[in-house]
């Protein structure tokens, strides 16, 4: 028996199932589990799944009938992460309250995991990405055939970036969008370095910040905000975090430091936080001193930055504009690297 609760973990429909299976083909008192598993379960699975179990699991990874996650991806996104890591923490995020309903996995302590090793057989890495392609393909497609016929809407930006709400008019760059957001999964600092003019606030906010937004990437929907340093970057910082539009009262607290903006992002309700720094270079070309380096309010407003996603790197995703002149100066006054070769992208 417990080479049948190898297999199914003890998932009800599936043990009796199992134990079903044995007293139907198994020759001898001593039947080959895997072998019953392979050819009455695994082996074309959707021809065999009669009553409907793991075709209902597919289904709901892969369909939007709640909509109110935008899901297919998230789901798909978070079971990922769980097949390539073994587990994830469990939170009370509307993705993974999603994925545990859909039964493929369960929180053991604190811990969400694969369900079964029948589940984790199916609906492996390879389904996975299958699945992904071709979600990816099919939204490509419904973009290209959408037309807009909104004459007041102008999708041209000209000399102006696309921003996160321009999404829907933005195209072309999907390759960069992906490969920003796999540089993501694995380092929490990201700077996207390219020449003036080559499109780099583009791909961040109108790619990247919305696919995060939407909850497309582990561990689901981010909050996103994006703001230029400019000559007072810790007002501009203010003025994004400042939902309640008290930015002198966020803009103090900043001054206190890193543990504060640790705090409010661990009061955030999101799984993650998505800041952006546009046009990173404001602050060495907006500084009101001779050495940048000598600037007393841009090193408090990197020590900021940079101590925070030390403290709470798990919520924290920095990401960095930057044009590529201005890449030798990113260095602070004691001579650390703001950057290493690993946290850059180039254009």
């Amino acid at each position: 028996m417990q080479k049948v609760f190898d297999w199914t973990g003890g998932q009800p429909f599936l043990t009796q199932k199992l134990c079903q299976i044995i007293v139907d083909y198994a020759d001898d008192s001593q039947p080959d589990i895997d072998k019953l598993v392979e050819e009455h379960i695994l082996t074309d699975w959707e021809e065999k799944d009669n009553p409907t179990h793991l075709k209902y699991i597919s289904n709901y990874l892969l369909t939007d009938t709640n909509n109110f996650l935008g899901r297919s991806n998230n789901l798909l996104r978070l079971y990922q992460t769980i097949l390539q890591k073994g587990e994830v923490k469990a939170d009370s995020s509307r993705v993974q309250m999603a994925l545990r309903l859909s039964g493929i996995v369960l929180k053991k302590r604190d811990k969400l995991v694969i369900f079964n090793k029948i589940y984790r057989t199916i609906f492996n890495r390879d389904w996975v990405q299958e699945q992904l392609v071709n979600i990816e393909s099919d939204r490509e497609n419904d973009r290209e055939n959408t037309t807009i016929f909104n004459i007041s809407i102008c999708p041209y930006m000209g000399l102006q970036a696309f921003r996160q709400q321009d999404a829907k008019f933005f195209f072309g760059r999907q390759k960069l969008t992906r490969e920003i957001l796999a540089k993501l999964q694995n380092s929490s600092f990201l700077a996207v370095v390219g020449a003036s003019g080559s499109g780099k606030s583009s791909v961040v906010q109108a790619g990247v910040l919305p696919r995060l937004a939407a909850g497309e990437y582990p561990p689901g929907e981010y909050w996103c905000g994006c703001f230029p340093p400019g000559a007072t970057p810790m007002n501009a910082l203010a003025q994004v975090l400042a939902s309640d539009g008290k930015v002198d009262d966020v803009e103090r607290s900043l001054h206190l430091g890193a543990e504060w903006l640790v705090w409010w992002l661990r009061c955030r309700e999101e799984p993650m936080v998505a800041l952006v720094v546009d046009q990173f270079e404001e602050l060495f070309t907006s500084s009101g001193e001779k050495n940048w380096t000598d600037d007393k309010k841009r090193l408090e407003f990197l020590d900021l930055l940079l101590g925070a996603l030390q403290e709470a790197s798990d919520k924290l995703k920095l990401i960095i504009t930057l044009w590529d002149d201005f890449i030798d100066l990113s260095k602070l006054k004691n001579g650390n690297q703001i950057l290493t070769s690993t946290q850059i992208l180039r254009k």
